[in-house]
């Protein structure tokens, strides 16, 4: 947008004395809204985990979602790399063969390994002890 105006005024510029105090004033006005180097902060921060991370490793073990460079499904107990942003997943190999990085977000900034854990099993004759509708009445 500054290029294209002071393009515009220098074109524009040498016809009319009106256009160069526009100028001046746009870039001062356009220097005075910028912060300066010395009152900017640099915020770390901390790397943003979803809140739902356990079930998003729970759906993992369990083979509902799959590799999205080989297609595979994930096993409880293998080492994945998770981007929190775009909630993809890897197997080793297939982040190694992405340069270490997430295929959308293009880096690793937001991506961490984990080891998924064993899915919660619940035996037929369990369901029998669990707390049944008619149990409230």
């Amino acid at each position: 947008m500054g290029c294209f105006l002071s393009f515009i005024f220098f074109l524009l510029g040498f016809a009319n004395w009106g256009f160069w105090v526009l100028a001046v004033l746009f870039l001062f006005i356009g220097r005075a809204s910028k912060p300066s180097s010395s009152s900017q902060t640099v915020s770390k921060n901390p790397e943003i985990v979803p809140d739902d991370l356990d079930n998003i490793l729970q759906s993992l073990s369990q083979g509902e979602i799959k590799d999205p460079v080989t297609q595979e499904t994930f096993r409880s107990g293998q080492k994945v790399y998770l981007c929190h942003t775009h909630r993809l997943a890897y197997h080793e190999d297939s982040w190694q063969e992405m340069g270490c990085r997430c295929m959308v977000c293009g880096h690793n900034r937001n991506t961490r390994d984990y080891i998924l854990p064993t899915p919660i099993q619940i035996t037929r004759n369990k369901t029998n002890d669990l707390i049944q509708w008619d149990d409230l009445k």
